[in-house]
Order: structure tokens, then sequence, then C-alpha cells
């Protein structure tokens, strides 16, 4: 999966700060990212995340901040957040 991620044609010369999608990063990362950590295993999406980002891209901080911003806004989050914590520094 992280390989293929990797490799998806969505990443964008540069991870637009402040946008809520499309932002040059591939739809496919962080839609498993959220299917993994409403399915319990938060642990998986973080090194799915960790291992899906090109070494080369840049804007990993900027998308890391902006994913777990919008995952505070869902309603789910009081129990989300007792399973994925504070979101990491990347």
């Amino acid at each position: 999966m992280a390989h293929e991620i990797q490799s998806d044609s969505g990443w964008g010369a540069e991870v637009a700060r402040g946008c809520a999608e499309s932002c040059g990063v591939p739809v496919a990362l962080w839609k498993n990212m959220l299917e993994l950590m409403y399915g319990g295993h938060t642990d998986l999406a973080w090194r799915l995340f960790d291992e899906s980002w090109p070494a080369k891209q840049n804007g990993k901080s900027a998308f890391i901040g902006q994913f777990c911003k919008q995952l505070s806004t869902s309603h789910y989050w009081p129990d989300l957040e007792q399973t994925i914590g504070a979101c990491p520094q990347k």
C-alpha cells in the first residue's frame, strides 16, 4: 500500500498550506490513514504515513498539521483522541 501511494500521480510539487482537500497529497494516503484510524489501528495509520511519504516530497509537517486539525473537527474526535493521542510532530 505504501509503495502504491508513493508512486501515486496525485503528489503535487508542493503541499498547499491551509488546504482542506486536493492539496498536493494523494487521496489514497489520507483515505487509508482515516480507515485505519477509525478501525482502531492508529499505529498502522502513522506507519503508513511515514512509509508512504516520498523522501524528496516537501510539506510533510504541513500536511500532518492540516490532517490533525481536520480530524479534530470530527464529531467522533472525543473517542478518536483517546486512541490517537497527540498527533506526531513530523
